[in-house]
């Protein structure tokens, strides 16, 4: 079979390059993937290489199509446009794909476009476990405390593993199960690739009733350390292997490909603590989201604690979690909207 050379050419670099960065990081064999965004560029390669597969976005295609008619030319060549829902009636020929979809989605349906035009290439067995993550740009707004009873009633249903990469766990002393091995020798095994990660999960993750976790850290090195293309291993090996049909991740700071994670998270909540300044780092994350990453931003949910009682989130174990202000809380703002 020849390889084929998926090309990303859009005007947007930096959504050229997180796609890009996505399809190298999940490990697709298919594809030797390549950001374009020069219609030159694009042209050159297209004479030069074996068989193509590209995505591009309209207008990136328009001014390939002006210059050119090399790509109707080709029979090896399958074009996709990336579009933001409005179609172009010159384009009309070539399929079409939402822009503003998560990564995993926007390959699913490239795969399945592929599939339908004769493409040789066989769809890839996409995984039906489901990702939350939380994360709060500011500390103090029960981040850790939500998601952890998210899972809980999750995994009243669901197969539910629950995980926290926040600089330093201590989850142990609320459980009274002191882990003979945690969060960071998980990461130490990804970063150093060795070992058998599927059997060192198996021995680092605890229960809480029917609730599976992995024990936090006990270094913020062990986290901040650890690169994105790790952090993607480890949920390919989560979903692929252990079987879960839930994930929920309490997301820490300094993670590196931050945005890139909560990309890839079907779901997306932000606790709001308010104050000024907690407020003005909120607004600060979220800007930026939707400057660079506009697809995610447009998914993350903000909780507004704002009324939750504070005595009424004193609980002696996390099996009381479920059961409180906390618990109503996520079944009214979260549960309601799954």
């Amino acid at each position: 079979m020849k390889k084929k050379w998926m090309l990303v050419a859009d005007e947007d670099r930096a959504y050229v390059t997180i796609l890009v960065n996505y399809i190298v990081m999940s490990g697709e064999e298919l594809y030797e993937a390549h950001g374009v965004t020069d219609p030159d560029v694009f042209l050159n390669m297209l004479e030069d290489g074996d068989s193509f597969v590209f995505m591009a976005g309209e207008s990136m295609l328009k001014q390939v199509l002006q210059r050119r008619s090399a790509i109707k030319a080709r029979e090896d060549v399958f074009g996709v446009v990336l579009t933001e829902g409005i179609r172009k009636s010159c384009l009309t020929d070539y399929p079409v794909l939402n822009r503003y979809q998560r990564a995993d989605d926007l390959l699913h349906a490239f795969h399945k476009l592929c599939s339908e035009h004769g493409f040789e290439n066989p769809e890839r067995v996409r995984s039906s476990c489901r990702c939350a993550g939380f994360y709060a740009p500011s500390g103090g707004c029960l981040q850790t405390s939500m998601s952890l009873t998210y899972a809980m009633l999750l995994s009243d249903k669901y197969r539910t593993l629950w995980l926290s990469t926040e600089a330093v766990g201590g989850i142990h002393l609320l459980t009274g199960c002191l882990p003979r091995m945690d969060m960071s020798d998980l990461t130490l095994g990804l970063l150093r690739r060795e070992g058998n990660l599927s059997g060192m999960l198996e021995d680092v993750k605890k229960k809480i009733d029917d609730l599976d976790y992995l024990p936090g850290p006990v270094l913020p090195d062990d986290v901040w350390n650890v690169r994105c293309r790790e952090w993607f291993g480890l949920m390919e090996l989560v979903k692929e292997e252990c079987g879960y049909e839930r994930i929920v991740w309490d997301l820490g700071h300094g993670m590196d490909g931050l945005p890139e994670i909560l990309g890839n998270c079907e779901e997306i909540y932000m606790p709001l603590l308010h104050g000024r300044l907690s407020e003005a780092k909120r607004e600060v994350f979220c800007d930026r989201m939707r400057r660079a990453w506009p697809e995610v931003a447009q998914r993350i949910r903000t909780l507004d604690i704002l009324g939750l009682p504070p005595c009424g989130l004193e609980y002696e174990v996390p099996e009381e979690l479920p059961y409180g202000p906390l618990g109503d809380f996520i079944q009214e703002r979260v549960m309601s909207y799954v």
